[in-house]
């Protein structure tokens, strides 16, 4: 039995702002591959390798951005990425709880870079809005792309697996406490 619409809507949302999480990633990477080195901002301060980005700096970079160059950035894993995104879409859209957790478990292996964006992530995040203490090197030396996309993926398949669980649980409860006709 498929899940239900109202039990959809917000499984389809944790998916689509993971997507838009990866896209972000792309987006900001396509940034700092279009932006030089020697880009200043109104202060002066340039966006080289070891510069720490203002927010200021960040604005240019977006600025600057494309989505030639986005794509440009992205790994054959990053489409893989999108590919699975697109089949739990379709699966929430047509499948049973239980082919959507068959679909979800193997993951965690598959995207193995989502184990350190599950923790990454959201400090990455906290950086990017507040802190600005991100610079070019951490965006990239690191496959940047991969690890905030891979763990903004682990977040919505977990939140999917626990809604689930707990409609499952509430089933089971309701179906427990029922009598019998």
């Amino acid at each position: 039995m498929p899940v239900s619409p109202v039990a959809r809507r917000p499984l389809v949302t944790a998916v689509l702002l993971s997507f838009t999480i990866l896209l972000a990633a792309a987006w900001i990477r396509g940034g700092v591959a279009s932006t030089a080195y020697d880009t200043r901002d109104s202060h002066g301060r340039t966006m080289g390798f070891n510069d720490v980005f203002s927010g200021e700096h960040y604005g240019i970079l977006l600025g600057k951005a494309n989505w030639p160059e986005a794509v440009k950035q992205l790994e054959p894993h990053d489409g893989l990425l999108i590919a699975a995104h697109v089949a739990l879409l379709i699966l929430l859209a047509t499948a049973s709880a239980r082919t959507i957790r068959w679909f979800l478990w193997p993951q965690a292996v598959v995207f193995f870079w989502g184990w350190a964006g599950f923790w990454v992530l959201p400090i990455a995040i906290f950086d990017l809005v507040w802190a600005h203490t991100s610079d070019r090197e951490g965006f990239v030396d690191i496959p940047y792309i991969s690890i905030l996309s891979q763990g903004a993926w682990f977040w919505a398949c977990g939140f999917v697996l626990w809604k689930l669980r707990r409609q499952s649980l509430t089933a089971t409860a309701a179906g427990s406490t029922a009598q019998p006709a």
